[in-house]
């Protein structure tokens, strides 16, 4: 947990984490791109869980239906399915660029009707159940492929094997705490 608190400490100076031997709770602001509004948002993390991501402010508004694209029943955001993340995973090096990339998602939504982020679009709109226990699975190239969405929101368009080299993590932690 200390480890977690200490990266996200990192990337984040001026913003503080709550911590107990079992938990960690983060509250910080992101701006998912340089023409995107802040958000404050709240990651929750226990030992053997999954993170949970609530948007805090400004408040997230479903459509006309009622619906709000992957997110599940409690509110939080869907940012991965289960094996694309596990507990030897930094936080800020995953679910905090995960939940700049699904804000810049919601804010593409909000315009156009259309959710452009992952997952199966006829589930978009369709609350599930809020994620279980976390398992193991060692898959890192998840957070590439989300940093090369992310640099598309940024305008950056330099790749090399399939690999954006024009933007690294910090970069786009810069990109995003701004």
């Amino acid at each position: 947990m200390v480890k977690q608190a200490f990266a996200l400490r990192g990337t984040f100076p001026t913003v503080a984490a709550s911590i107990t031997p079992t938990t960690l709770v983060w509250t910080g602001v992101l701006t998912p791109t340089p023409l995107s509004r802040d958000y404050t948002i709240r990651i929750m993390y226990a030992v053997g869980e999954y993170p949970r991501t609530i948007v805090i402010d400004p408040p997230l508004v479903p459509d006309a239906e009622g619906l709000l694209p992957h997110t599940y029943r409690d509110g939080s955001l869907c940012l991965h399915e289960a094996h694309e993340w596990d507990e030897s995973m930094l936080i800020v090096d995953t679910i905090a660029p995960w939940a700049a990339e699904w804000l810049a998602h919601y804010e593409l939504w909000k315009r156009t009707g259309r959710w452009y982020g992952d997952g199966d679009p006829s589930e978009a709109t369709r609350a599930t159940a809020v994620p279980g226990p976390a398992e193991s699975n060692g898959l890192r190239r998840h957070l590439i492929r989300r940093c090369q969405a992310m640099s598309m929101f940024a305008g950056e368009s330099s790749r090399q094997d399939g690999v954006d080299s024009s933007v690294n993590r910090r970069d786009m932690l810069s990109i995003i705490a701004q």
